[in-house]
């Protein structure tokens, strides 16, 4: 590994092989100090984990949908259509609605032996007014001797006072990288302000949870744009006048990435994993600015429009720059 002297120091870059440059390694600004003569194995492993929240992160991979199809619980729902199998739904027009809403939780199962962190969790197409409190706890039981229902939780993260209120949307970013990987997980959701209200009841169209997708290392994000669309049914009854239905508004948004590094960082890589895995066909979180509070805003849960076209441009040995476009439209 190449290094150089600082007096009696030897500072490392990481990643220095060939081998280990695909991989975009990042310098992890070590410095160690060897005692001695001769060579000597310090017998150190290290593993770098990319965590942060401040920069664009994709929930691509949804841990709380389980590997089985009923493996999502809830305490109450008000009719058979409407019940929680519609929390894996991605069509968030089919939503669970609960009996009441002064205490109400959720339940989700990882899978036998398939434990998982979580690191982002949204709710998507809910009425959850701005004083909801809600509680995330997990357990890890990978075998089948006890329920949820006759366990201890152990106690994640409780969220309240989310700026998402009236936006359709409450997202929660674990503030550091969590450790801890659990079978089950209960979501607890206090609400009991809309029991005064004309809409007695919680309601929510899509429960997404995992472990994100997080851009690191460069300022890649060079634009923006967003569009609000309103769907509608619409005919014309004769020809000065027509009938339309206001179904629904959905955004479609556009990023915009100038010069991603292929070689230097590991974005780009990240990157051609989520979009060969999700392609066209499968739907995605994505939160452009998560230290924002408007991030519920510019956040869409929306498949990609295409696979995008790149741009690359060869500049070294160590730099390959990379332009391209992501296109989501949350009808789609």
């Amino acid at each position: 590994m190449a290094s150089r002297n600082i007096g009696a120091y030897a500072r490392s870059p990481y990643a220095m092989f060939p081998y280990a440059k695909k991989y975009g390694g990042d310098d992890l600004n070590l410095q160690v100090r060897m005692i001695g003569i001769g060579n000597h194995f310090l017998c150190l492993q290290c593993n770098h984990v990319i965590y942060n929240t401040k920069n664009l992160r994709i929930l691509w991979q949804i841990a709380s949908d389980g590997i089985t199809l009923d493996n999502i619980n809830t305490s109450t729902h008000s009719s058979k259509d409407k019940n929680s199998v519609n929390l894996k739904s991605d069509v968030i027009e089919q939503y669970w609605q609960s009996n009441g809403c002064t205490s109400e939780w959720i339940t989700f199962d990882m899978g036998l032996n398939n434990a998982k962190s979580i690191d982002t969790l949204a709710l998507i197409g809910t009425n959850l007014s701005s004083s909801a409190k809600i509680n995330l706890k997990g357990y890890d039981e990978n075998g089948d001797a006890e329920t949820p229902s006759e366990v201890t939780w152990a106690s994640i993260q409780s969220f309240s006072n989310f700026s998402g209120s009236g936006r359709d949307m409450v997202i929660w970013i674990s503030p550091e990288n969590p450790k801890t990987k659990y079978r089950y997980y209960r979501l607890g959701i206090d609400d009991s302000t809309r029991n005064n209200t004309s809409t007695p009841y919680i309601r929510i169209g899509r429960l997404v949870a995992g472990r994100a997708l997080c851009l690191s290392g460069e300022n890649c994000l060079d634009n923006v744009s967003m569009k609000r669309v309103n769907y509608k049914d619409e005919f014309v009854i004769n020809g000065f006048t027509s009938i339309a239905n206001n179904r629904s508004i959905k955004k479609t948004m556009t990023i915009s990435f100038k010069d991603l590094n292929r070689l230097g960082y590991i974005n780009y890589k990240r990157l051609m994993e989520y979009i060969e895995y999700s392609r066209d066909t499968m739907k995605s979180l994505v939160i452009i600015d998560p230290s924002d509070e408007y991030k519920y805003e510019y956040s869409v849960y929306s498949k990609l429009k295409d696979t995008p076209d790149e741009s690359h441009s060869y500049v070294s040995d160590d730099t390959s720059n990379v332009s391209m476009n992501l296109s989501y439209d949350e009808a789609k």
